[in-house]
């Protein structure tokens, strides 16, 4: 949201109290905005019904209404992937997601449904042009840096009980230390690319920056361990989220982790989403 200022400020002269209490607002107003920047979450974002959580099992759609799945086709290849609802008519994902995405491919998109092989109602959305995929223009294919991306739906999506937004966190909605969750359709087992044809969540710890450090120097990245525990092929693009004041909030993307997937001492990457809220915000502003 602009602030709109006088472009000449006369600085001769005394100015009333009232002169003076205007500037100040307008001046605590400009650096509200410049911390906070343009909202980009909806007003009834992060709301379900119910806040149970089962780590690691069968997960209801009411349970993460805002959850979607990607798939589209290289060769004779599928590429499945998360993402998650941040508005009516915007989700988010990884850029890594869209590696070999070509000009003619076709992304199916499927909202509101947990069972892959059996869906229930749902809302199916197909993206036809690349154009509509927006991939962080720093992203790096090697050390995955800046893996995140936004797709522009073809129109808006209907909200119900099974498709809602997600809020979308700051630097303080980060849990270091504590639990947070994922959800995706990914494989269970790092041997079997195929993915599971339900959605499951799992409840896994943030680790201390020290200890995520150790695996990777970007702050742009926060990790998660639990023992036996951790997201797997497919899962890429879901969302790390967290319960604050009452509402689901995401702090982070799947986006990489040690090839075994909850089998050796090695936490899960996740994008840090705090560090991206400028460039999520410049987005939907500029394409909406």
């Amino acid at each position: 949201m602009p602030v709109y200022m006088e472009k000449h400020i006369r600085t001769h002269g005394n100015h009333s109290s009232s002169s003076r209490c205007r500037m100040f607002m307008i001046i605590l107003f400009t650096v509200f905005l410049f911390k906070s920047g343009s909202p980009i979450s909806e007003r009834n974002c992060g709301t379900i019904l119910s806040k149970r959580i089962v780590g690691g099992a069968a997960s209801e759609i009411s349970h993460q209404p805002w959850m979607a799945h990607m798939r589209f086709k290289v060769q004779n290849r599928s590429v499945n992937c998360g993402a998650s609802l941040i508005q009516k008519q915007w989700l988010l994902s990884t850029a890594h997601c869209f590696r070999k995405l070509r000009d003619d491919s076709l992304l199916i998109i499927r909202l509101g449904y947990t069972d892959l092989i059996k869906p229930n109602s749902y809302s199916r959305i197909a993206v036809t042009n690349k154009k509509y995929i927006h991939i962080h223009p720093n992203f790096s294919p090697t050390s995955a840096e800046n893996d995140i991306s936004l797709i522009q739906l073809p129109r808006e999506v209907t909200m119900n009980p099974y498709i809602k937004t997600i809020c979308l966190g700051n630097e303080f909605d980060i849990p270091f230390e504590k639990t947070a969750v994922a959800a995706g359709w990914g494989s269970h087992d790092y041997r079997v690319t195929k993915v599971s044809k339900s959605l499951h969540t799992v409840i896994l710890d943030v680790t201390r920056r020290a200890y995520c450090n150790s695996y990777t120097r970007s702050t742009n990245f926060i990790c998660a361990y639990t023992p036996g525990k951790d997201t797997c092929i497919g899962d890429s693009g879901g969302p790390l989220s967290v319960v604050r004041s009452g509402k689901w909030t995401q702090v982070g993307i799947i986006s990489h982790g040690p090839r075994e997937c909850g089998l050796v001492a090695k936490p899960g990457v996740y994008t840090n989403l705090s560090k991206f809220r400028s460039w999520i915000s410049n987005i939907i502003r500029t394409h909406s």
